[in-house]
């Protein structure tokens, strides 16, 4: 659980990075990160490699060719001929440099270890207890079947078959089709609204917290399908502001307008004085007549906005 924590912490700098691609971002990476690659290296859990790589994946693909993003690009394509050598040399290498290929390895051979192979056989059980319970799921509180016995587990960890590794799946054969479907919908909304709230503003910070939502909810995923992601509270606690925060940007940025009408109020007063001279301003530059605004109270109603205000000025990206 602590790798989605570790992961989320590593993408937020790196989206303000790509994003702003400024010397305040850059020096924010060069302290944070430090400490977070310390901490997943003390943690020992390889899928927080693969989350962080997913992630970055999906911001490189979606932020604007700021000159990091020129620059990563530049070096990916360099390292390009020199990758396949690198893990040839090093697929059944047991050497210190060459640990990211038997990490990678671990991950796509399940021969590689036992842990590896065993969740391969939890994972054809679970997709048989699917197929099952396909339109009339189960339900929670019942074991998946169990068609390939693996290693018995039961006296340390006697839940094993109501709570499988892979969370995914697990959803799938507990809960069928429309259970899943109907769960799970709620991530993918929070994505479509945090990827238009995105190409909605101009907005640094609107930018990043998009992104951010992006990314948590993919490595919350992530963390689901390879390691028991569904039961832990980092997920809670991390994928709920997350949703938060993509409907409210959804609103905010006019990804998804708000219908609910906004009081007027007597703080509404305020805001005509920067209507009227905004009208003033332009007329003076402009030789056209000056519409009539009717008396102070008709100022107030043109002044009102129906939309909440988008904080701070925008930033130009390059």
């Amino acid at each position: 659980a602590d790798s989605v924590l570790f992961a989320a912490a590593f993408c937020i700098p790196l989206v303000r990075l790509l994003i702003a691609a400024d010397k305040k971002s850059f020096q924010l990476c060069l302290v944070i990160w430090p400490m977070l690659i310390g901490g997943m290296i003390a943690n020992g859990r390889r899928l927080v490699w693969v989350e962080i790589s997913i992630v970055a994946v999906i911001v490189l693909l979606m932020t604007p060719w700021t000159p990091v993003k020129r620059a990563l690009v530049r070096v990916m394509v360099l390292m390009l001929p020199f990758t396949p050598v690198y893990f040839a040399v090093g697929w059944n290498s047991n050497s210190a440099i060459f640990k990211p290929v038997k990490t990678f390895r671990s991950i796509t051979d399940s021969n590689t270890d036992r842990s590896s192979a065993t969740r391969d056989i939890e994972n054809y059980n679970l997709i048989h207890t699917l197929k099952m319970h396909s339109f009339v799921p189960m339900g929670f509180g019942h074991e998946y079947h169990e068609m390939v016995m693996a290693d018995d587990i039961s006296q340390a960890f006697p839940q094993y078959r109501f709570i499988p590794h892979n969370s995914v799946l697990g959803l799938w054969a507990f809960a069928g089709v429309l259970g899943f479907t109907g769960i799970w919908m709620m991530l993918g909304v929070a994505v479509y609204f945090a990827a238009r709230s995105y190409r909605m503003t101009r907005n640094v910070d609107y930018q990043t917290a998009a992104l951010c939502c992006i990314g948590t909810i993919f490595i919350y995923l992530m963390q689901a399908y390879g390691d028991m992601g569904l039961v832990n509270w980092n997920g809670v606690f991390l994928v709920t502001p997350a949703l938060v925060v993509a409907g409210k940007l959804a609103v905010a940025t006019g990804a998804f307008p708000s219908t609910r009408p906004f009081p007027v109020t007597a703080a509404a007063a305020v805001p005509a004085l920067t209507t009227v001279t905004a009208i003033t301003a332009v007329t003076a530059v402009t030789p056209e007549p000056v519409p009539n605004l009717g008396p102070p109270a008709a100022m107030t109603i043109i002044s009102e906005s129906p939309g909440p205000p988008l904080g701070p000025e925008p930033r130009t990206l390059p």
